[in-house]
């Protein structure tokens, strides 16, 4: 037995030596395998029992191969973007199919030689696919699967994983979030005066022109205008809407609370096409303002047109005649009611093509007194009907067609352009009726009597530059929203057709509350009150009273809120509140003052009343306020809001986040880094803007902890994927795969998915490649090594063949 296990244990160690030679010859083959790990081969006795303390039984030698995975390799650079290694622990999650499915296992590799494939998904050399979590564009990992919301980062599923595609990105544009300009103010600069001709050559008039990119990418420009302040040291800022843009809005600082107070606000009418037909219209401020270019002052309104015709005294055999814009139609009359004649016209006026164009003809009434209507298919074209009387067959007298007279719609403000030649000339029309008709739009004598400037009112006026651009803006202190309705200018609507359009269909300016401005508020508090007495509240010039029907402080403090709040004046100015005991009068138009008269009461009580007023005090401070020195005491301005692109952009309407506001950036108060007022001419220093425009994807930027960044032409970047590592417990149990990857076994224990970079996980490398962890040197003097015990095991078997040739002989 002996012999036989000294044979035996030489073929063995035969069997182990050339499982060593393979590993050996594995290794130096996969010397420059990226991710490559290499096998080193250890050998274990296999001894057989011993039955003799005497005797030994042989047993051999086993070989136990073992994949060295957990060894990091060398990083060596590379020159492809896409190429990347991991530092530290860990693998990439990779496929091989670029969409798995059920059937398609994913595997672990450490080879991280991507390329784009023809359909621009990131596959290694060994043809496998890298998933990867998706992202938003801030960073935030979201699900492969768009019917999930929540994210499980550790699970590899199609739902949250997925073949990272580098063609899918697309370009992009980033809007402008923010804008900082330096400019010198000139301090000996004569304040702005409104009412000259030319607003823009004044030295009390500056511009600044930036240019800012939208949602879309688009380049747009906005000016900043700089109004030297009647106030030394002060400036006030108004910025108009750029072209294609409704409606441009200044915020102030927030003052303590998350919501800013909007400074001014502008809007932008752009007229485009013919000029208004009659009867288009415009509604600003809640007034419609109807283009009437007959100058017949006779307005269409937006309501149909309706006639009706009745015939009276029907006979068989008369012919009824109906002319409408020129055609004529008529009718045999073929029985004696008005049924029989409303019919006949009826059809006679649907089967002409021209009347059919203009008018619908309906039946109403009961019969046989029915009526023939005619309603305008165009609501609010002008049409004229003519009646003649009727050639009768039999009857007694002439019959006559009776047409009811359109009515015209009321309450709107005819704009004559009769006169008119161009677009520009309508323009003036309507900017003109608006100031003739809104006392909002205009300072009277009276308003500035009582404190009310030009600059505390709204204004209408010519877009400096386009005369077919009209800018619609609240003074700084002005009152209420402006609400701005084109419905009735805008083509494919009621209107006539071949009139013009506007860019922007309809928007609101917001009302302004500046910065630094509180309301007025008057206390009025009544004495003494006996039935009788009147009570009279002088504001504005306008006086109101009245007479107390109750011996109480709450009748007539209700009594005088009623009076001031139906009064069509006053309830446009002020917010009378009755608080039973006295009655508080507060200002409507934030920030302005406002006098307010009170007058003894003429009554039945013993004594002579008095009403007394309280009248707080006003802080107005402009959009810009400087210090003595020239640097700026205050930025009273903070963002800008633009709403209503007519490209269909995005509006810069939000508080946060994407569409958010434009943040305003002058500089630092007590500083001159940014706006400054020295005793020189206007100087802008810079603009600066961190806006985009398009642009297309130029390549790949992948930090340490995985996340793969877009890079754009345009300088824009994009976070899309973020690339996770799975970490196991046992790494070196993993089964080896063709093409340089792993599988999980039960030895190896489950996978954790980790962000890179972070626990123990290891570093994400971008341009570099692991080498194999081979070294060649040490191959060699093992193979060396192996070639000697694998000639010793020959020796061993020729050995204890030549001792069973001996014992044969001996037979």
């Amino acid at each position: 037995m002996s012999l036989y296990g000294a044979l035996f244990s030489g073929v063995s160690g035969l069997t182990a030596q050339s499982s060593a030679m393979g590993a050996i010859s594995d290794n130096i083959t996969n010397v420059s395998t990226i991710g490559y790990k290499g096998t080193t081969v250890n050998f274990q006795t296999l001894v057989t029992k011993q039955a003799s303390a005497t005797f030994y039984s042989a047993g051999g030698v086993q070989s136990k191969p073992r994949q060295q995975t957990d060894v990091q390799g060398l990083l060596q650079a590379s020159t492809s973007q896409t190429d990347i290694s991991i530092s530290g622990n860990g693998f990439f999650v990779v496929n091989e199919a670029n969409t798995p499915g059920v059937t398609d296992p994913y595997l672990y590799t450490r080879a991280g030689s991507f390329i784009q494939d023809d359909q621009g998904y990131l596959k290694n050399s060994q043809g496998y696919y890298l998933q990867g979590w998706p992202t938003d564009a801030s960073g935030n990992v979201v699900p492969a699967n768009s019917n999930l919301t929540i994210t499980n980062q550790n699970i590899i599923s199609s739902d949250y994983l997925e073949s990272i595609n580098l063609n899918r990105v697309g370009g992009t544009a980033a809007a402008t979030s923010s804008i900082a300009i330096g400019a010198n103010l000139p301090a000996n600069a004569t304040a702005y005066d409104n009412t000259l001709a030319n607003v823009t050559a004044q030295d009390g008039y500056q511009k600044t022109d930036v240019q800012f990119f939208d949602s879309l990418g688009n380049a747009n420009n906005v000016s900043f205008e700089y109004l030297q302040s009647a106030t030394g040291n002060q400036w006030d800022l108004r910025a108009s809407p750029p072209p294609g843009v409704a409606v441009a809005t200044l915020y102030d600082q927030a003052n303590g609370t998350n919501t800013a107070d909007v400074y001014s606000s502008a809007g932008h009418l752009e007229f485009t096409g013919t000029r208004p037909a009659d009867g288009a219209y415009v509604s600003i401020n809640g007034t419609i303002y109807e283009f009437d270019p007959n100058g017949d002052g006779v307005s269409t309104g937006n309501t149909a047109q309706i006639s009706t015709v009745t015939p009276a005294n029907v006979e068989i055999g008369d012919t009824f005649w109906l002319t409408i814009g020129g055609t004529s139609v008529s009718y045999t009359a073929a029985a004696a009611t008005l049924t029989d004649v409303s019919t006949g016209l009826q059809t006679a006026i649907t089967n002409n093509p021209n009347l059919n164009a203009l008018v619908t003809p309906t039946l109403t009434g009961v019969a046989p007194n029915q009526t023939l209507t005619l309603t305008a298919k165009n609501a609010g074209a002008p049409f004229t009907i003519s009646t003649s009387t009727v050639n009768l067959a039999g009857g007694a007298a002439t019959q006559t067609l009776v047409a009811a007279t359109p009515t015209s719609a009321a309450g709107r403000v005819q704009v004559n352009t009769s006169a008119n030649a161009t677009l520009s000339a309508d323009l003036d029309s309507l900017i003109t009726a608006v100031r003739n008709s809104d006392p909002d739009f205009s300072a009277t004598a009276a308003d500035s009597t009582f404190g009310f400037t030009s600059n505390d009112f709204h204004k209408i006026a010519k877009e400096s530059g386009n005369s077919n651009n009209i800018v619609i803006s609240g003074g700084p202190n002005h009152i209420g929203d402006i609400s701005v309705d084109i419905t009735g200018l805008a083509n494919g609507t009621t209107q006539l057709t071949t009139q013009g359009s506007l860019t922007n269909k309809a928007f609101t300016i917001q009302a302004t509350n500046s910065y630094g401005k509180t309301a007025q508020v008057d206390t009025v508090t009544p004495a003494n009150v006996v039935a009788g007495d009147i009570f009279s509240v002088t504001l504005h010039g306008q006086t109101v009273s009245f007479t107390a029907t109750a011996g109480t402080v709450a009748n007539v403090t209700a009594g005088l809120t009623a009076a001031i709040n139906n009064n069509a004046y006053l309830a446009n100015l002020v917010t009378a509140a009755d608080n039973t005991s006295y009655l508080s009068i507060t200002s409507d138009y934030t920030g302005m003052g406002y006098t307010t008269t009170t007058t003894t009461t003429n009554g039945g009580g013993a004594g002579t009343q008095t009403l007394t007023a309280t009248t707080t005090t006003n802080n107005v401070t402009g959009a810009i306020a400087f210090n003595a020195d020239g640097q700026p005491a205050s930025f009273n301005v903070a963002e800008l809001e633009l709403q209503g692109f007519s490209n269909g952009a995005q509006s810069m309407s939000g508080a946060t986040g994407e569409g958010s506001r434009v943040t305003l950036d002058f500089g630092s108060v007590g500083e001159a880094n940014g706006l400054t007022q020295f005793g020189a001419e206007f100087t802008p220093a810079f603009i600066t803007q961190n806006g985009s425009k398009f642009g297309t994807f130029a390549g790949v930027t992948i930090g340490q902890d995985g996340l793969v960044t877009a890079l754009f032409d345009n300088g824009e970047t994009r976070k899309i994927f973020q690339i996770p590592v799975a970490t196991f417990v046992n790494p070196n149990q993993l089964e080896s795969k063709t093409g340089n990857v792993w599988s999980a076994t039960q030895f190896s224990g489950d996978y954790t998915l980790r962000v890179a970079d972070s626990g123990p996980a290891g570093q994400v490398v971008q341009s570099a490649l692991e080498a194999s962890t081979v070294d060649i040197g040490a191959e060699f003097t093992n193979m060396i090594v192996v070639q000697r015990a694998y000639s010793a095991s020959t020796k061993i078997i020729t050995t204890a063949d030549q001792m069973l040739e001996e014992l044969m002989r001996t037979k």
